[in-house]
């Protein structure tokens, strides 16, 4: 529906109308650059427009002069090719940003591409920020997270790929189980599908599945967040690995690469669940995307030695979340019970969370709340009747 939206605006022509401009916001990892390279792909773009552009946010964090020489250079060397007619030279510009784009920056970009590009010559601008919405001359795309059903079909496909899941229905449980505990996030999706995918014993699903409810619980209840939210979030997050030793490293950062780019060979997967150690600050290959424009994404972290519980985020509480997130009695009915938009469920609709106490024996207590004393002055009074003076006597 999406991609048929945006193929509209690119197609419809308006003789008297000013550069056209179509925002699609959504949140990080949602899949704008893959509609966008979806739609670039039709055959029907390819007829009406002769080149695509891609403006990428480190492109506007120097100078905004620099931007607007870029796009009169790129326009200049466009025009100048031999072409049958004006609309053979039409362009299209994306735009890609991370965040808002400033008010300066957008009148000299806008007014570069007025001045220089062809009649009938569009701009798509894909970005996080509900501001670019202010931007555009038609109706705004907005992009959001996978329904329960379409995440749940998502993950099972990574997983089981040509492999029929009804032929293996233990799996196919502890896989909807699994799925509901990633909380819908993409990252842990394809590193986790790809482990399972690896390994089809229900043992080690298990052993998956127990290891990823102990992370998420307990980080969750020290920082009030799921963790792999806040690797989506590129926000700082704390995960360890699940063979021993079970060390805790720190996510601090993602960035997206091209597919010309070079990457780190060894991945995050290997980190969690492999043998490999590292020590100090380093960069992981996080995933891959199979999906035009194939971006890969990379991880920074650091691993280092840490207490079995410790915990160096900034704030620590205690949220109804974790019940939501990690149930006691496992199910497998559908539909897959993760969290299409990552909205913390109602606090009233949950238990509260008590902090985890040593064992220890409790002291004997009255209803008067005065532990043993009145035991205590009970034997000194009948201590005293028989004239032994009681307890505590010798110290006298």
């Amino acid at each position: 529906m999406e991609a048929e939206l945006v193929i509209n605006f690119l197609l419809q022509t308006q003789p008297h109308q000013d550069l056209e401009v179509l925002p699609i916001v959504g949140p990080g990892k949602v899949g704008k650059s893959t509609l966008v390279a979806h739609v670039c792909k039709d055959e029907r773009i390819h007829g009406h427009f002769s080149k695509v552009f891609f403006l990428h946010n480190h492109d506007f964090r120097d100078d905004e002069l620099e931007l607007v020489t870029f796009i009169e250079a790129c326009a200049m060397k466009h025009q100048s090719l031999p072409s049958q007619s004006n609309s053979d030279r039409r362009v299209l510009f994306v735009v890609e940003l991370v965040g808002d784009l400033s008010e300066d920056a957008w009148n000299m970009l806008y007014s570069a591409s007025k001045r220089c590009l062809p009649r009938g010559s569009k701009i798509i601008i894909t970005s996080r920020s509900d501001k670019v919405k202010r931007l555009g001359t038609t109706e705004t795309v907005t992009l959001k997270y996978l329904s329960n059903e379409a995440y749940w079909y998502f993950f099972k496909t990574l997983t089981f790929g040509s492999t029929d899941p009804e032929a293996h229905p233990r799996l196919a449980c502890l896989a909807m189980e699994i799925a509901r505990v990633l909380n819908g996030t993409f990252l842990s999706a394809t590193v986790t599908a790809c482990l399972l995918r690896d390994n089809f014993e229900i043992l080690f699903w298990r052993k998956v599945l127990a290891f990823l409810r102990r992370l998420i619980q307990k980080h969750v209840f020290r920082v009030g967040e799921h963790p792999f939210d806040l690797v989506d979030r590129n926000r700082i997050a704390l995960l360890r690995r699940m063979v021993p030793p079970s060390e805790y490293f720190t996510v601090y950062r993602q960035y997206e690469c091209s597919s010309e780019e070079e990457v780190p060979n060894v991945t995050i997967q290997d980190l969690m669940y492999g043998s490999l150690k590292c020590y100090g600050k380093f960069e992981l290959l996080a995933w891959k995307s199979r999906l035009p424009p194939y971006y890969s994404y990379v991880c920074t972290d650091s691993f280092r030695r840490t207490r079995k519980y410790a915990f160096h985020m900034a704030h620590r509480r205690a949220t109804p979340l974790l019940t939501a997130l990690l149930p006691t009695t496992p199910h497998c009915s559908p539909p897959c019970p993760a969290a299409p938009h990552r909205a913390p469920p109602c606090p009233t609709a949950l238990l509260s969370i008590t902090p985890h106490r040593s064992p220890s024996v409790a002291p004997n207590r009255d209803d008067s709340g005065s532990g043993g004393l009145k035991s205590r002055r009970r034997e000194w009074r009948s201590g005293m009747a028989s004239g032994n003076g009681g307890v505590g006597a010798e110290a006298r």
